[in-house]
């Protein structure tokens, strides 16, 4: 069982999706200094905008 997470990047505004192993807790530090940008949390809208899909 996999999850998918969108986030959005402050500065660029663009999406970023992690897929993770269902049980496993993300790690936004890590991804933000692979990144070299922080993270947002996106919101329903975003999230429906960029991917054509509800969350949840």
């Amino acid at each position: 069982m996999a999850k998918s997470l969108i986030f959005k990047g402050k500065v660029s505004q663009q999406p970023v999706l992690v897929i993770a192993s269902g049980t496993n807790r993300v790690n936004e530090k890590t991804i933000r200094a692979y990144l070299g940008e922080k993270l947002e949390k996106a919101d329903a809208n975003f999230v429906l905008e960029y991917t054509g899909y509800a969350i949840g």
